[in-house]
């Protein structure tokens, strides 16, 4: 896998990043921190909704770290996917758009709100790459968990089906009212959601296998 730095084009995030995670280990709120950093540095909005994502406060980086496995601890066991979550991040990879390595050593996207994403060109292949994943690791059984109130979540779980039975496995795919909960409940959980990390047992990053494979870049900066 490639890690490089990413420098925002009016702004060192990387120097951003950096104040922020010493802010953090000064004691400061992250409420706080960010504001302080977002006046030091004229950070955009986006700019601050990335650094939210990406920098995770050392109490929490250290909670998440311990949760995540290995691909090879899952063989045999049950696992429940997030699926909007590493849908979209999966498409990102395959789209060759920016994703970014965590201090809690997850990957995420920049995507600031899942509840604008539709179905796109990459969809279909990027749910094909999931479930490829997941036969490869081992699962012993697999379901794939999208949030009922996001609009196009009926069609989403269709089509995952439609293509599980295609590929040849009898595994499941629904939409929840509460899927964080859900999926947080499984043996093993497929998500780098932080709300979801927060509750689980134990924590499996698909994106980040997908993108070893593929050789990704993935963009630190911290």
């Amino acid at each position: 896998m490639i890690y490089i730095d990413f420098t925002c084009s009016h702004v060192d995030l990387k120097e951003a990043s950096r104040y922020l995670l010493m802010l953090a280990s000064m004691g400061f709120s992250r409420d706080q921190s960010l504001r302080i950093v977002s006046e030091k540095f004229s950070l955009r909005k986006e700019d601050i909704l990335l650094l939210k994502r990406v920098i995770r406060w050392p109490d929490e980086s250290l909670r998440n770290a311990l949760k995540k496995i290995p691909p090879f601890l899952a063989g045999g066991r049950s696992i429940s996917v997030d699926g909007l979550n590493v849908l979209v991040t999966v498409e990102e990879i395959l789209s060759g758009k920016p994703v970014y390595l965590s201090t809690d050593g997850f990957i995420r996207d920049a995507r600031a709100a899942y509840s604008s994403y539709r179905p796109g060109n990459m969809t279909n292949e990027a749910i094909r790459e999931v479930i490829r994943e997941l036969v490869e690791i081992g699962a012993g059984y697999v379901e794939i968990i999208f949030d009922s109130p996001h609009p196009g979540s009926g069609k989403l779980a269709s089509m995952v089906r439609d293509i599980m039975s295609e590929m040849g496995v009898d595994w499941s795919c629904r939409a929840e009212k509460d899927a964080d909960s859900a999926v947080a409940r499984g043996e093993i959980s497929a998500s780098s959601d932080v709300s979801v990390i927060e509750k689980a047992k134990a924590v499996l990053d698909i994106p980040e296998l997908i993108a070893r494979k593929r050789n990704a870049e993935i963009i630190v900066i911290w």
